[in-house]
Formats: C-alpha cells, sequence, structure tokens
C-alpha cells in the first residue's frame, strides 16, 4: 500500500472531496493510504503531523489552482519539502491542475501533469472523466512502484523517475582507454570499503556486508594480496580523504543509490547528500591513474548510470540495473571477494557474484571502457 499526501488549498475543498471519492477504489484495493490535514486529530501539533507525513509519503500530489498558488504556507513547508525529496529521488511528485493557473512556470512546470496534457479538471466537459484520467495515471505509476521501479523495504534505491542513464552525465567515450586487463593488480592490491546508510533512508545492514566480504578475503588463497579497509557513514568530505589516504585499487560502496548519483551522510545528522555523477566521474578521474585504481565495485540500486560513467575512464565497475535488496547485495558481494580472493579475474569474478545470488540475479551489470561487457 502506498502512502500519499495530498496538498491543497482550502479554497479547492469542493474538488478535493470529489478527488476523494474518485481515489475510494483504490483505497478499497489496498492500493493507496491517502492523507490529507483534515485527518489531524484534536491536539496533535499541526506542523509536526504535516511534516512527519510528507517524510512518510510515497507518492505526493499537488493539486494545482490559483488557491494553491497564492497560499505562502504551502509553498514554504509543503512545496520545499516535496520537491527537496523529489531531488534525492526519494518521492514522486504528481502535480493535479484544478483550476486554470500560472503552473507552467512554476517548478512544477517540467513535471508530467494529470489530467493528460496538463487540461484543469475545471475545464473537462465532464468532471468524472477528469477524475477517471486522473485516476488511471495514478493507478499506472503505483504498478511501476509494485514492479520495483521505486524503492520498497530494505531496498537499495531510491529511485522513482529517472531514467536509467541520465541524459546530463559526461561523454562517456572513453580517451585513450587501452586493452581490458586480465587480472587483479600485481603485488598487495588494497580494497576500501565505503558505506552509507543516512537516517532519514532504509536502513540498511552494510555491517553484514563488511563482514562477508572480509571473511571471504581471509578465507581465499590469496589473502596475502589484499588489504581490506573501511570507511562508515561516509560524507562526501571523508569519501575524498579516504581516496586519498588509502590510495586503494577497489573501492567498493555499500548503500542507497539511484541513477542520478549516490547517496551519502550529510553534514548534518540525520541528512543525507546524493553525489551527482558527474561528480562521481571527476573524482575517480582524479584518483584512477594516481592510485592505479582497477575497479569500483557499487552494491546500490540503480546504479548502472554510475558504472557506465565512471567505467569510461577505463576502470571495472559492477552496477545494479535496478532496485536491489540487502540480502542480494550481500550475497553478490560475498562471490565476486570469493572469487578474486583465489585469484580469478574481475569478468570471473562478476560471473561468481551473479551465481551466488539466490534471486535477481539478472540485476547485476558489468561495464568497462564505457561500454557494457555483461
Amino acid at each position: 500500500m502506498k502512502k500519499i499526501f495530498i496538498s491543497y488549498s482550502k479554497a479547492d475543498n469542493d474538488l478535493l472531496q470529489e478527488f476523494i471519492r474518485h481515489l475510494a477504489v483504490l483505497k478499497m484495493q489496498g492500493l493507496i493510504e491517502p492523507w490529507y490535514d483534515a485527518a489531524i486529530d484534536p491536539g496533535d501539533t499541526w506542523g509536526e503531523e504535516i511534516q512527519t507525513k510528507l517524510y512518510d509519503a510515497d507518492l505526493i500530489l499537488m493539486l494545482l489552482s490559483s488557491g494553491f498558488m497564492a497560499t505562502q504556507s504551502i509553498w514554504e513547508v509543503e512545496v520545499k519539502t516535496a520537491m527537496e525529496r523529489r531531488a534525492q529521488g526519494q518521492v514522486r511528485v504528481i502535480p493535479i491542475v484544478l483550476r486554470a493557473c500560472d503552473w507552467k512556470s512554476t517548478v512544477f512546470g517540467q513535471i508530467q501533469a494529470l489530467p493528460r496534457n496538463g487540461t484543469p479538471v475545471f475545464k473537462w466537459a465532464d468532471r468524472d472523466e477528469a477524475w477517471l484520467d486522473v485516476v488511471q495515471g495514478i493507478r499506472r505509476i503505483i504498478e511501476k512502484m509494485n514492479e520495483g521501479l521505486a524503492p520498497v523495504s530494505g531496498s537499495r534505491g531510491l529511485d522513482l523517475s529517472s531514467p536509467p542513464i541520465p541524459p546530463s552525465t559526461p561523454s562517456l567515450q572513453p580517451n585513450g582507454v587501452g586493452p581490458r586487463p586480465s587480472g587483479i593488480p600485481d603485488g598487495q592490491n588494497k580494497i576500501l570499503f565505503l558505506s552509507a546508510s543516512p537516517e532519514n533512508s532504509n536502513r540498511l545492514r552494510v555491517d553484514i556486508e563488511y563482514r562477508e566480504v572480509k571473511e571471504e578475503l581471509l578465507k581465499g588463497n590469496h589473502r596475502d594480496r589484499f588489504e581490506l579497509t573501511t570507511e562508515t557513514a561516509v560524507q562526501l568530505r571523508t569519501l575524498t580523504s579516504a581516496l586519498m589516504k588509502q590510495k586503494p585499487q577497489i573501492v567498493h560502496f555499500s548503500g542507497h543509490g539511484h541513477s542520478g548519483g549516490l547517496e551519502l551522510e550529510g553534514e548534518t545528522a540525520g541528512q543525507s547528500y546524493i553525489v551527482p555523477n558527474d561528480k562521481l566521474y571527476s573524482l575517480f578521474k582524479l584518483f584512477k591513474e594516481k592510485y592505479q585504481m582497477r575497479c569500483v565495485a557499487l552494491c546500490s540500486c540503480y546504479s548502472e548510470a554510475q558504472a557506465q560513467v565512471i567505467s569510461s575512464l577505463g576502470l571495472y565497475v559492477t552496477g545494479m540495473s535496478s532496485a536491489v535488496g540487502d540480502k542480494a547485495a550481500v550475497e553478490f558481494s560475498i562471490g565476486f571477494y570469493q572469487a578474486l580472493a583465489e585469484g580469478l579475474s574481475f569478468e570471473e569474478a562478476f560471473e561468481l557474484g551473479k551465481i551466488q545470488m539466490a534471486n535477481d540475479s539478472n540485476l547485476p551489470v558489468l561495464w568497462y571502457g564505457g561500454e557494457r561487457l555483461l
């Protein structure tokens, strides 16, 4: 069941009540749990309840009208919070145009609205037809979310609507990338295990993943060729610091992600920060040759976008093509490092990681030189 927050102007209460009646079938089918401020109980703190429901919501519906546009509190609290969560890939925001207004010049102008073509509900000859179009649009989104295109409990994904490979990524044509190395570099290889699970996101068992990786490396016949170091609760500044201090040949990231970037801990407790793909590209470009880096393993959802970008530097990069749960991510890591500890190549380690997964073995992808290998 998807939690829905409805943001509206009190001046549009008549249309809100029509909308609620048309949502009744979705509610009876157990698909949605709609909420708006009339549900606040006596004695509850108004602002706290609204903020709580905004952060709990899977979908936020904005009922647009001139009344909505003129209500300052809506913009300062509900729109601000909704768009911040949307920018981080945590929620789907859907504008629903009730009455003719200047909504296209606002932050909603770049978002696909309902009803179709953004035609206001009030302008339809038959308002029931308009509401049917809105409800069918919401049903389609929920079906996509239930098919794994949105985060679920235990998932390492934040993506709701972004394309698999964002159009704003840097050029992916490899520049001077030579032939693929057949295996891990000679001598000792340092593995930097990075993890982040901010409090405002689904909490992940990244500690279990680290423990399993460590155990597999210690059991291998080539264990002396690896040194495992870790950096937990990674922020952007601690990420760059760890790369400079550890000088790793293999970088492993365990945490949340979406097609626009990787989620790290924010500078403020409980907050998160999305490192965009172009910044990740620049970061790994800076350190790749300096530290003879060879591989980046991304155990986070929708990380194929990052895999393509980073791999164009001449690195092996593993990623996930869609949402991946804790259990599946840990299983992949077990197989991947089990193989490396026995002296197998990155490609063979990738294959063993897929084999180790009880389910979802179709999710991992391997990129090199800006091209998908497996």
